[in-house]
């Protein structure tokens, strides 16, 4: 907590930098038709998963924390190629029911089960949501512009019990975390080499922590294709994705804008679990049977 109130204090007294300049450079939009670039998915799925998914920022009612979701529901378009989604209001009702840190959601079926490891916080749900808290709490970070979604371990196992209790029992989620971006590289290459989607959890800002697709990975020239919440692809360096999912100070870019990371993500590993780097991967059926 004290390293969270002094970054806090780091972040107020000077514009953040390092972070900043990684976010700046991650705006490479790609240029013409999808089918003219290699992808480590069908083109057909990528396509689809951009075309049947709305982007973000579309309906005002979730546009501000379904960037889990929507990168949730894309993943599962990217590894069969099938509709998830038959009409967006549809989607849009599935954005509503995952699990947030902040605010309200409307499936508290697997409460109890989601990988929360502050006992505290799930004594709390029930009250909170009795007396409104969870309103108000959503009403005060809308106002404010804040990210408030899940946290990855929360993220990936609500859609396990989800698609268990629905007719997409076939897909699989597992968080994945690492101290060391290699360990987190290696493993991203990986699954990308069996079909697997990847979500990486990126810090875009000091507030804004994101989910979006990665779709390509080209060690010739060092860059990733991004399938982003926004509908668009672009091509980030190796670089600018080690600095935008670092959640520590650890690396070359750091700056005092790291230090406010820090210090969020040692609050919220508090309340779950949070590495330097952390993603969720899909796949039809648990990696390790493959």
């Amino acid at each position: 907590m004290l390293a969270f109130l002094l970054s806090l204090t780091l972040v107020v007294m000077a514009e953040p930098v390092a972070r900043k300049e990684c976010v700046e450079k991650t705006r490479y939009r790609l240029d013409g038709e999808v089918d003219n670039y290699t992808f480590s998915f069908p083109v057909h799925n990528v396509q689809k998963a951009l075309q049947e998914i709305p982007g973000q920022h579309k309906y005002n009612q979730i546009k501000l924390w379904s960037c889990g979701p929507n990168a949730i529901a894309r993943a599962m378009i990217l590894v069969s190629g099938e509709s998830i989604f038959l009409s967006d209001s549809e989607y849009v009702h599935f954005a509503q029911s995952v699990p947030k840190t902040l605010g309200e959601y409307i499936d508290h079926r697997f409460d109890e089960r989601l990988n929360i490891d502050n006992h505290l916080l799930k004594t709390l749900n029930y009250p909170m949501r009795l007396f409104y808290i969870n309103s108000f709490l959503q009403l005060i970070t809308t106002r404010l512009s804040l990210d408030v979604g899940a946290f990855p371990v929360w993220l990936a196992d609500y859609m396990n019990e989800y698609v268990a209790l629905s007719n997409r029992s076939g897909f699989y989620f597992e968080f994945y975390s690492a101290t060391t971006f290699q360990r987190m590289r290696d493993e991203i290459q990986s699954h990308l080499s069996m079909g697997h989607a990847v979500i990486p959890l990126v810090i875009m800002g000091p507030l804004n922590w994101h989910y979006l697709n990665i779709i390509g990975w080209d060690d010739i020239t060092g860059t990733v294709m991004i399938m982003d919440t926004d509908s668009r692809i672009y091509r980030w360096s190796v670089y600018v994705l080690e600095c935008l999912m670092n959640t520590g100070i650890k690396h070359q870019g750091a700056g005092l804008d790291d230090m406010f990371s820090l210090g969020v993500s040692i609050l919220g590993n508090q309340i779950s679990e949070i590495n330097y780097f952390n993603t969720i991967f899909v796949s039809l059926q648990p990696s390790s049977d493959k």
